[in-house]
């Protein structure tokens, strides 16, 4: 009976904790499932209400597409070279007893330039006149006693051969004595100065070089399919990083006969005025040929193309108020020809559209914009950058 009884306590001892171990784990079930439908409530409002709001509009500049008219013109690299130019040298050995130039100075054709020493030629030069005087002396004597019959005319033709002998040595040493004193060959400007009084040079010395600068040649190539277009006259823009602010016109005066077999490239030069000597042999230049054609285009700023591997594109805003928010959409654009900040569009667009000009990172579908165009980027056919 004893027994019994304590069997029983302890199958009821062992019984009340499972029990409340189970009611325990059902209150904590049932927390979690409240805070649970809790939470989705307040996570779907918060989405219901995010997908509801807007976000203010991005304020971006904007451009109207309008038909223009484009010259046809073509764009090329060129070098600038001297209508004349040579580095002037010694055409004879000696010492250079005078010079009658600074460098740097101008010069007319004829102008006396250097001298190199001629004292010896001088001195041979009187022996050699004495020479021809006493030779034509001799050919006179000769040809008397030949009207005389008292001379062959074999001693007659000795007499001349003599004379014309005396003659040559005689010239040729006045053309020593010439060729070293070195005169301006043409009008031009002197650059500096490559020798001195005193100096002993030898044939081929460079002496000063002199270049005639106005008027001056633009060189520059041209592809072979502009060749059809290629007429003398024809207007040349040049464009020079020494005078950002100049335009400098000439005229295409020089159209190579052959094509470059390696290049495609045709050859072309164009003339132009130099009157004040800003341009320079050697300078880099940009050269811009006009034809007397034209052409509408339309076009865009180029900051408002969006390049990415599918095409280019640009953000077109919806028609509406000016003043008020408006949404935009992308549009794919072809581009052709790009000027200065300027690209034509060939097509994508039409006269009339309105296209984000400037603040197309900050755009995506679905967001709205407001024109602001108070402060804008260059949009410039012939921009004119400042040296940075």
């Amino acid at each position: 009976m004893k027994l019994q009884n304590l069997k029983g306590l302890l199958s009821d001892l062992h019984g009340k904790p499972r029990k409340q171990m189970l009611v325990g784990v059902g209150a904590v079930l049932v927390v979690f499932l409240l805070v649970a439908i809790v939470k989705f409530f307040q996570i779907r409002s918060a989405m219901q209400a995010h997908s509801a709001m807007q976000m203010p509009p991005e304020a971006v500049n904007s451009i109207v597409l309008e038909q223009e008219s484009w010259e046809d013109e073509t764009k090329a690299v060129a070098s600038l070279s001297a209508s004349q130019g040579a580095v002037l040298s010694a055409e004879e050995p000696g010492k250079i007893v005078k010079i009658g130039f600074d460098s740097g100075g101008a010069v007319q054709a004829g102008d006396f330039l250097l001298e190199i020493d001629a004292s010896v030629e001088d001195a041979q030069l009187k022996g050699a006149a004495a020479g021809t005087r006493r030779a034509r002396a001799a050919l006179e004597r000769a040809a008397k006693l030949r009207q005389d019959l008292a001379m062959s005319q074999d001693s007659l033709e000795a007499a001349q051969e003599a004379l014309a002998k005396a003659e040559s040595t005689e010239l040729a040493l006045k053309a020593v004595i010439a060729r070293k004193k070195i005169h301006a060959p043409f009008a031009g400007l002197l650059g500096v100065r490559m020798v001195s009084v005193g100096q002993y040079v030898t044939v081929g010395t460079p002496l000063v070089p002199l270049f005639a600068l106005d008027p001056i040649y633009a060189d520059f190539a041209l592809p072979q399919d502009e060749l059809q277009n290629l007429k003398l006259g024809l207007k040349v823009r040049i464009n020079v990083d020494a005078y950002p602010d100049r335009t400098f016109e000439g005229a295409l005066t020089t159209v190579d006969p052959q094509v470059d077999p390696s290049t495609r490239l045709i050859n072309v030069r164009a003339t132009l005025t130099n009157t004040d000597a800003s341009l320079r042999p050697g300078m880099f230049a940009r050269a811009t040929l006009s034809r007397s054609s034209s052409r509408q285009v339309l076009s865009i700023p180029q900051s408002a193309v969006v390049h990415a591997p599918y095409g280019d594109s640009v953000w077109a805003i919806k028609p509406g108020l000016a003043s008020a928010p408006r949404g935009v959409e992308q549009q794919i654009v072809k581009l052709g020809e790009r000027r200065g900040d300027r690209v034509a569009v060939l097509s994508g667009l039409k006269a009339g559209d309105e296209v984000v000009s400037s603040g197309v990172f900050k755009l995506r579908p679905g967001v709205q914009v407001i024109v602001n165009n108070s402060i804008g980027p260059s949009n410039s056919l012939n921009p004119q950058p400042e040296d940075t």
